[in-house]
């Protein structure tokens, strides 16, 4: 139910404890037992989207042998993932975290985000030879940003594929973004 009123209000701020214990029809006091605060539940709320996405993202790559390949698959999975859930994209990428830690400094953030996969995924490609070796946690935090803009602009801006088709979009930003990889 909370998950429901924040894709319905777009912020935690605007879900009200008393809304969610009415519409689940307990008291406040069982709510309470279960999370310490409304924060302690939204951060469960996000954590559960963020396990859907990963588990996306990790079937998405997983029948091929080919580690680029794979990368491709993930970058069209991540797209599809953002325009068919916008809401819950939206919560995890497009709105302030209040996680309160570096991302990048801590593994659980790592995993929770699913950049640790995506790194593991970059590091492959770099081991198989499909692209050049070098510093694999930035070729992954570009294309994860490659991505994410494309998401993003899909989200906020559909008429952006318009007149190519959001096939043929997907394809050509993927398309290039493993170029530029194997370029180097």
């Amino acid at each position: 139910m909370a998950e429901q009123l924040l894709a319905e209000r777009g912020s935690a701020a605007a879900v009200p404890v008393a809304e969610i214990v009415g519409r689940v029809g307990v008291t406040a006091p069982v709510l309470y037992q279960h999370f310490a605060d409304k924060d302690a539940l939204f951060v469960a709320v996000h954590a559960r989207r963020m396990r859907d996405f990963r588990d996306t993202l990790r079937r998405s790559g997983s029948r091929t042998a080919s580690p680029l390949a794979a990368l491709e698959r993930r970058g069209r999975a991540y797209i599809r993932y953002a325009t068919t859930k916008p809401d819950a994209y939206m919560a995890l990428f497009m709105t302030p975290t209040s996680l309160g830690k570096d991302v990048f400094d801590d593994p659980e953030a790592l995993e929770l985000t699913a950049f640790d996969d995506l790194l593991a995924n970059v590091q492959a490609c770099m081991d198989a030879g499909e692209i050049p070796t070098g510093d694999a946690e930035l070729a992954a935090r570009v294309v994860w940003i490659q991505v994410h803009g494309l998401a993003a602009l899909l989200i906020t801006m559909p008429e952006i594929a318009a007149d190519v088709g959001l096939g043929t979009l997907v394809d050509g930003v993927i398309k290039a973004i493993t170029a530029t990889l194997v370029a180097g």
